[in-house]
């Protein structure tokens, strides 16, 4: 992906149309698909900690480490922040795109005690969003009503697979699953179409596929070890470990390595 001195990629995202990263150079990068051309490069003051596209994939939201959310518009390459009401790192954002908008005011607040939040996701169709912990626990939040609808405890590093329509019972655990990294748990990518889920795990060399409604194995890879090919069409032995890995909507899967 690049020439010269390695450039560390921090956080990446795919759309339909772009794959977008963000680097430890303080930049965002909007690449085609393939990676062959960058359309848009803005560098950013702040260092940056993730990054989300937008619902109709004409913006990227953007998480700063002092707290601001900006947005990167696709079209005409300009920027604008929309809140600096936060004081500390923001770890993880994620919005409702069942009703396509973008909340811009602060609607709730969920503080839990003596644990630190580490990724956060919304539930499909419902008004509830789970949250994960840096002990390993996860808990359901109502939005209508802010309480704690389910929580699921287990070690950390394991894959489970619950039923969220039937009291979030435990359907599957594969013991000591995922990998870790001094940043923690990386988290999953599941397929645009729902069918797989992919991880770091079980050690920090390997990228393992599952399936999703039943965590079966269907593929692991070697990142270390593996053939690849450079930019200009040079085949390397690998010697990196995957930092994390990302489904693309085109079934492409995108590892993010420790060279990069």
């Amino acid at each position: 992906m690049a020439n010269g001195p390695s450039i560390g990629i921090c956080t990446l995202k795919c759309t339909n149309n772009f794959c977008i990263t963000g680097s430890n150079d303080g930049y965002v990068r909007v690449w085609l698909n393939d990676f062959t051309q960058v359309y848009i490069a803005a560098k950013y003051d702040q260092p940056m900690c993730s990054l989300k596209p937008w619902y109709d994939q004409t913006r990227v939201l953007i998480l700063t480490i002092f707290g601001s959310i900006e947005t990167l518009n696709l079209a005409n390459k300009e920027y604008m922040n929309l809140i600096r009401s936060h004081t500390q790192f923001i770890i993880d954002i994620y919005y409702d795109d069942t009703r396509k908008q973008m909340i811009r005011k602060q609607l709730s607040e969920f503080t839990a005690k003596l644990e630190t939040p580490v990724v956060v996701t919304y539930a499909p169709n419902r008004q509830t969003f789970a949250c994960g912990f840096n002990n390993g626990a996860i808990k359901v939040f109502e939005l209508n009503t802010s309480i704690i609808s389910a929580e699921i405890t287990d070690e950390e590093g394991n894959l489970c697979l619950l039923d969220g329509n039937d009291s979030y019972k435990l359907q599957r655990t594969i013991a000591k699953a995922l990998s870790t990294s001094p940043k923690g748990i990386l988290t999953l990518s599941i397929s645009s179409d729902g069918k797989h889920t992919t991880y770091v795990g079980p050690t920090e060399f390997v990228v393992t596929i599952v399936e999703t409604n039943c965590l079966n194995q269907t593929l692991r890879i070697y990142i270390s070890g593996c053939t690849l090919i450079t930019n200009n069409r040079q085949m390397i032995t690998s010697t990196e470990s995957p930092l994390f890995v990302r489904f693309a909507p085109n079934r492409q899967l995108l590892v993010a390595t420790t060279n990069f």
